[in-house]
């Protein structure tokens, strides 16, 4: 290879590498305006409803101020040139005529463009330096103490958003580090995953035959060593975007169950079949404050929507805590009582026994828990008549929606529906059955503004899939000590009535938290307090370990067999897509997969973000969601029209 061509190599490599940089600073650039314009929103939401002093009125408008500058700044880095005088890129070429582009064309600009470039990315992204090096000025202790200054107001300004200084300096870190834009990838492919789970391992696809190797994927490359894959948590309170996930999954489960879907083998005569949404709440266990549609609260005050004193208890004394917990702990049974008796009540109404009516009718629904105020656990179930193989099949002639709704109101209201505790200690034996308000309403597949539509129902599911007992104010962390599992009881000596059969971690009581520090208000505490007072009394029942639930230990979200589709086989969909989509990334969609073989070695290695990282990841979760909310209105015009 001789001088000219190692000449023309380096000067590709270079020009390459300016463009490569330049492109990388204005991607840093764009997502600290971002998260500037973040910090910005969130301080003016804080101050602008916040009672202020004069001293914090200066220090905010100061900071703002501050921020205001550093975004005019950003703009102009991320500006695009206009300007032809540097005779480089589009500026350039709209100036000249098309024989003249062919005359520049012609000629090697790469170092005059190396050069152009360089001056570009040193005037935008460093004004201050120019367009040619010069003198580096000696910092002063003046200087410093600016810059200190600068510091400390930029620390204030952070606070007053929310954010803490360390967790903006961290952001920054992340955001200036050289893999900036893998972990942006990675973090992007969760999702926005609030506290993704991380492995440490390798990946290598292999022809079976041949042994040739197709595909060989390490994290050693990756940032920190590591793979970052979503938690999959459906709580919102703990990761927002996989909640999200799993909301779209349970919508699309219940929604499929309601108007049909051939995609997941329910079809669309499932429209047809007698349904209605019911609500089954709690019985009394004293009053609480509430807001009446008309008049108001026993307490005399009318509350506003928001007050924090909704659903707690006028008179805590009186209340029954206890009562609470024991419902909640034994809510999941009450259903399946009720769900068997149900069957009985339409058997008995359409003339049949049990048995004849499993061979022309089937019973399906799918229901998810919501917590009141409260504290109680209520269900909201979407009850179907299918025939005898499911959707599928027609109902009999005889089913209706005014069957099933009686057939309902007489189950919920039987003897049978109901689950008795016994007495134990100074509690009580207890009866419980479901509420007085018990709501029944059909479902209408296409509504007039009165009636409950099938998107309606699904969406209300869905949004209540995601939620736990934090509406109530309770913790969303298990409390329960672990080394006892919740019991009070050593594991190593349990003797009845022996001081040594006691935890030795908890002192007996089963849970690692003192609730009294809790940051939970006392209606909640009250009711955490009483599933560890209960436990002792009841040992069967696991009270102290669903706690941080207000005693409640059942699943949120759940169905009968034939209602619809599975949530495994959504995510197996989702993952199906997903592989496909990655062997034509590889070049192995060409390949049939049964002659593959694939090689996997995966370690966990930890989980969850550092603060800048979280404050990052929640920024990045936004984006996709305000994406996805866009293309789904933009998908809706374009249908309407």
């Amino acid at each position: 290879m001789n001088g000219i061509e190692i000449l023309g190599q380096n000067l590709t490599t270079a020009l390459t590498d300016v463009k490569a940089e330049i492109a990388r600073t204005d991607n840093k650039c764009s997502l600290l305006l971002a998260f500037v314009g973040a910090v910005l929103a969130g301080a003016w939401t804080v101050a602008k409803d916040a009672p202020l002093n004069l001293a914090s009125i200066v220090v905010g408008i100061t900071g703002m101020a501050l921020l205001v500058t550093a975004a005019g700044l950003l703009l102009a880095s991320v500006r695009p040139r206009l300007s032809a005088r540097d005779r480089v890129g589009f500026p350039l070429w709209a100036t000249l005529t098309a024989e003249e582009i062919d005359a520049e064309l012609s000629r090697d600009w790469r170092a005059q463009h190396i050069a152009a470039l360089s001056r570009i990315g040193r005037q935008v992204h460093h004004p201050a330096a120019g367009g040619r090096p010069g003198p580096r000025r000696r910092r002063t202790a003046h200087h410093r103490g600016l810059d200190h200054g600068r510091g400390r107001r930029m620390i204030d300004t952070a606070t007053a958003a929310g954010l803490d200084p360390a967790t903006l300096a961290d952001a920054l870190r992340v955001a200036g580090s050289a893999d900036f834009h893998r972990w942006q990838d990675q973090i992007k492919r969760t999702g926005g995953c609030a506290d993704p789970i991380h492995l440490r391992g390798w990946l290598v696809h292999k022809d079976k035959t041949t042994g040739e190797t197709l595909h060989h994927y390490t994290t050693e490359s990756e940032p920190g060593g590591r793979l970052r894959v979503a938690c999959g948590n459906r709580r919102a309170s703990r990761c927002p975007a996989c909640a999200w996930t799993y909301a779209g999954d349970t919508y699309h489960l219940m929604r499929a169950g309601l108007a049909g879907d051939p995609d997941k083998d329910i079809p669309a005569t499932v429209r047809n079949h007698p349904r209605v949404f019911a609500t089954f709440t709690p019985p009394s266990f004293g009053p609480v404050h509430n807001r009446p549609d008309r008049g108001t609260c026993r307490c005399g005050t009318r509350h506003a929507a928001d007050d924090p004193v909704l659903g707690t208890a006028l008179d805590p004394a009186t209340y029954d805590y206890a009562g609470t917990v024991l419902f909640n702990n034994h809510a999941g049974e009450l259903w399946m009582r009720f769900a068997n008796r149900l069957r009985r009540e339409i058997a008995a109404r359409a003339g049949l026994t049990q048995r004849e009516l499993h061979e022309v009718c089937r019973v399906t629904y799918g229901k998810v828990a919501e917590f009141q105020k409260r504290g109680g656990i209520h269900f909201h179930a979407v009850i179907r008549l299918d025939g005898p193989e499911g959707p599928d099949t027609p109902p009999p002639s005889w089913a209706s929606t005014e069957l099933l709704t009686s057939a309902i109101r007489a189950a919920a209201r039987h003897s049978y529906s109901s689950v008795t505790v016994p007495a134990a200690g100074d509690q009580p034996a207890r009866t419980f059955q479901w509420g007085r308000q018990l709501d029944v309403r059909p479902i209408k597949a296409f509504g007039d503004g009165t009636d409950l539509t099938e998107q309606a129902v699904a969406s209300y599911v869905a949004k209540y899939a995601t939620k736990a007992a934090e509406s109530t104010g309770a913790t969303d962390d298990p409390v329960y000590c672990r080394a006892c599992r919740g019991t009070g009881r050593s594991r190593r000596y349990d003797r009845t009535g022996s001081a040594l059969s006691r935890c030795a971690t908890c002192h007996g009581i089963g849970l690692r938290e003192d609730l009294a520090h809790l940051d939970v208000p006392d209606h909640a505490r009250r009711l955490m307090a009483a599933c560890a007072q209960l436990q002792p009394l009841y040992p069967g029942r696991p009270l102290a370990r669903w706690a941080h639930m207000l005693g409640f230990r059942g699943h949120f979200s759940t169905k009968s067999r034939r209602y619809s589709t599975t949530l495994g086989a959504l995510r197996q969909v989702r993952a199906d897509f997903r592989a496909a989509q990655e062997r034509q990334t590889l070049g192995l969609d060409d390949v049939e997969l049964d002659t593959v073989l694939v090689l996997a070695d995966w370690q966990y290695a930890g989980h969850g973000h550092t603060p800048g990282e979280s404050a990052l990841a929640a920024s990045i979760a936004r984006d996709l969601q305000i994406n996805r909310e866009t293309a789904r209105e933009e998908l809706s015009t374009l249908e309407g029209a």
